[in-house]
């Protein structure tokens, strides 16, 4: 199979495993998709001041000035009708009034001339105790049936009975497992209805919206769910489980708040205030109103309602696509075809690397487009090209290494091994590399080749000469010595003195092998026929051989130089005057045990061609 063929099934099980782990842990991605939330809304949250919200803030010093809460609901009647001569245009009240306490009635009258808004908190599963404190009354024009993705509240606190016919908005969060508020349920329901969001409700109020209806997604790009309904600018996008996420786009300092404190003593100048939405809270820690957001570990839940309520004004809150995991695998598949592209061109820990690279490019997605409405979690998405990533590298990295295992392998029969492994580790280079080792030399050469091979076709030629390297190669091994060249019919051998301590024995014994094992795969013809019948000589000296390569590095040869490799190719053909097949030199005839000497014959003296000084040279025919 076609390496760019395995790079693919290689991508398509990482991008199936990275799936099988994300479905078996996804706690990892899920909290890096939060942390990058919150990044997000940190990076681009404005600190341009919001002009049409404004936060009258029941604070640590207006507690501290009029007294603890609870304040008597005349106090609390009192900054109602503030607001409204101020010409406040909406009234959210983040307080819960649950208790039955004199004076409902007057601030309930305050509170029902301004079309306020009330808030009552729902315990939802796992949040709270199952108390029902103040009475849940039908909600004016805007009901929706109980049905998913509703949750079911187990309990309340609701407000007053005095306070009935008066719009309702929940205030239960959902609150993620690290603690931060990053979503409000749109609506909960509670003894078979539907309430909106604190928010949400005033909204609806404020657009005199009617016949709120639920959608679910009718396209790969629209949200989970949205509210619709006639007298609503915009659709309300919803997650999959029909929350609002909360937009953080503005800095908490972007909210005007007022002690409410200074508001009841006449010292807020009230033009600051008209026509403004205002929505009353408390930020006091007394109160225990805190939450945790992308902001602050403890932050008024006003806040956040008052970012809820700004994202709904400004038709900006975010919503993942239906399609989200579609989605993120398009923008995914760009990222494992650039790795099955660069794969094979680059280094093989490159592709790690590139991979890192375009994570960090869906993550930086991720960051621009969740300001902009749309929630895409890609944390996932990344995970999975860096898995690809080093995926691919070990196998690019196991292709490789088998590859230059062939490679030496092919080097290996061409070169002598000790030679390959020392040239793996080093740099190519131009320089002499040649080492001068002790060693016994062989050469053996085929007698008339060239003349029989005239009359021969290359293939009849290749085949001989291949099964005469073969059985040659097979002997030589046996004996421990090693091929150093191969010359047209002739073999190069050498023993290493390093490596076999009786190499011209072994040496010897090769030779003798050969000739056994050779003669009966050459041709046979008549000793006087044309071509003369083919014959294999061989010389064997032993001494100092300098084996190495030498020439420029765009074309290096291996060599073995030495008088013994001189001495030996001269007695090799030396071995047709003789008519002895195996012909030896004196230093390696010397190195031989007495035994071997003994039954070896002396030829004489020769002055072999090229050579200055005369040798004896000895037969390995032995006597009788």
């Amino acid at each position: 199979m076609a390496p760019g063929y395995r790079r693919a099934i290689v991508l398509a099980l990482s991008l199936l495993l990275a799936a099988g782990l994300g479905r078996l842990f996804p706690d990892p991605t899920d909290w890096l998709d939060a942390q990058l939330g919150d990044l997000a809304w940190r990076l681009n949250a404005t600190a341009q001041p919001e002009e049409r919200i404004v936060l009258i803030d029941i604070d640590e010093s207006s507690l501290a000035q009029l007294g603890p809460w609870p304040w008597p609901r005349a106090r609390l009647a009192e900054l109602a009708r503030r607001l409204a001569e101020a010409g406040v245009q909406q009234q959210i009240w983040d307080i819960v009034l649950d208790a039955e306490r004199a004076d409902d009635a007057k601030l309930a009258a305050e509170l029902r001339a301004q079309g306020a808004v009330l808030a009552a908190a729902f315990a939802l599963p796992g949040q709270g105790a199952p108390i029902a404190t103040g009475r849940l009354a039908p909600q004016p024009g805007h009901t929706l049936p109980c049905t998913a993705p509703w949750p079911e509240a187990q309990g309340q606190r609701a407000p007053a009975p005095a306070f009935a016919g008066l719009r309702v908005g929940h205030i239960a969060y959902r609150v993620d497992r690290d603690g931060l508020v990053r979503a409000i349920p749109a609506y909960v329901c509670r003894q078979g209805q539907a309430y909106p969001a604190l928010s949400l409700a005033a909204w609806l109020a404020m657009t005199k919206a009617r016949a709120v209806r639920l959608i679910a997604a009718d396209g790969p790009w629209s949200p989970p769910w949205r509210l619709e309904a006639a007298g609503l600018p915009e659709a309300i996008p919803l997650d999959a489980r029909g929350h609002l996420i909360v937009p953080y786009g503005r800095q908490p300092s972007a909210f005007t708040a007022i002690s409410a404190a200074d508001l009841l003593a006449g010292r807020v100048n009230t033009a600051r205030l008209s026509g403004r939405i205002a929505l009353i809270g408390s930020t006091a820690l007394e109160l225990t109103d805190a939450v945790a957001t992308p902001f602050a570990g403890a932050q008024g839940g006003l806040l956040v309602h008052a970012e809820l309520l700004a994202g709904l004004l400004d038709a900006r809150l975010p919503a993942p696509p239906t399609h989200a995991r579609v989605i993120a695998l398009g923008l995914l598949l760009p990222g494992l075809i650039l790795l099955w592209v660069a794969a094979g061109r680059l280094t093989a820990w490159s592709l790690p690397a590139l991979a890192f690279a375009y994570a960090l490019l869906l993550l930086g997605l991720q960051l621009i487009l969740l300001p902009r409405g749309l929630a895409l979690a890609m944390s996932g998405p990344a995970a999975a090209l860096l898995l690809a990533g080093f995926t691919l590298a070990a196998f690019e990295h196991r292709l490789l290494a088998g590859e230059a295992r062939r490679l030496l392998a092919h080097l290996e029969s061409l070169l002598p091994p000790r030679l390959v492994r020392r040239l793996a580790g080093e740099p190519p280079g131009g320089e002499l590399a040649a080492e001068l080792i002790d060693a016994s030399c062989l050469v053996a050469d085929i007698r008339n080749f060239t003349a029989w091979s005239e009359t021969r076709t290359p293939a009849e030629v290749a085949a001989l000469l291949h099964r005469y390297f073969t059985v040659a190669h097979a002997i030589i091994d046996a004996e421990g010595g090693r091929i150093e060249a191969l010359e047209g019919d002739a073999i190069l051998a050498l023993w290493r003195a390093d490596a076999t301590a009786d190499h011209p024995a072994r040496a010897l014994a090769a030779a003798r092998a050969l000739q056994a094992r050779i003669a009966p795969l050459l041709p046979t013809a008549d000793p006087a026929a044309v071509p003369p019948p083919m014959a294999l000589g061989i010389g064997l000296e032993a001494g100092p051989v300098l084996t190495g390569l030498v020439g420029p590095r765009p074309r290096r040869q291996h060599l073995a130089l030495g008088q013994p490799v001189s001495r030996a190719v001269r007695l090799a053909a030396l071995t047709a005057e003789l008519a002895s097949p195996i012909l030896i030199g004196p230093q390696l005839y010397a190195r031989l045990d007495a035994a071997t000497r003994q039954r070896l014959v002396s030829r004489g003296e020769f002055l072999l061609e090229g050579m200055c000084q005369p040798c004896e040279v000895w037969s390995a025919d032995e006597r009788a």
